[in-house]
């Protein structure tokens, strides 16, 4: 029912019998939330924001926070074309902040009972065609102690990109409860 491409979801509505559903209204919702990636073979590393597993929420990912975007919702309604199929085209200019982003086009087409039909593809949108992952021996900080981060760049499919230039910065970072707060 739903073929998916490069930027591009193709909805093919048929009659039971096989013949192509030509004219049907088509209803089109796309969502994008934010997600993560790890590239295969590189499990033992952190990719992207690295997100406890307890659910904690850092210092600025309130309301208005910087790292958490919520999900995104858009809609597109057409008709399927003499063949039956009606094809919707992505155009990924850029993402902010640069993360994996998930985008889910869900089609539902009418027929001429006035039945509808639906299915759903999912893509997954990269910002860039590397990724930095890091990797620490010890999930914590002792003071005073050195704290050794292994760091590796690769692209997409794991494979090590030898020879890119990869700059890392760590910080101390202090928090206090103070009423509530």
């Amino acid at each position: 029912f739903l073929v998916g491409g490069t930027g591009d979801v193709t909805v093919d509505a048929k009659y039971y019998a096989g013949g192509p559903l030509a004219g049907a209204q088509t209803s089109w919702y796309v969502t994008s939330s934010q997600a993560s990636y790890t590239p295969p073979n590189r499990d033992d590393y952190i990719f992207g924001s690295w997100e406890p597993w307890w659910g904690y929420r850092g210092w600025d990912d309130d309301e208005s926070g910087s790292r958490y975007k919520p999900p995104r919702t858009w809609e597109h309604s057409a008709k399927t074309d003499a063949t039956g199929a009606h094809t919707l085209h992505f155009d990924f200019l850029s993402v902010n902040p640069p993360r994996t982003m998930s985008v889910v086009a869900n089609a539902s087409v009418t027929d001429v009972n006035r039945q509808t039909w639906s299915a759903a593809a999912t893509m997954l949108v990269h910002p860039a065609d590397r990724y930095v992952g890091l990797k620490t021996k010890k999930p914590f900080v002792e003071t005073g102690t050195p704290f050794p981060i292994d760091v590796i760049g690769v692209d997409r499919d794991g494979k090590a990109s030898v020879g890119s230039k990869i700059e890392l910065k760590a910080v101390r970072m202090d928090w206090s409860y103070k009423k509530g707060k």
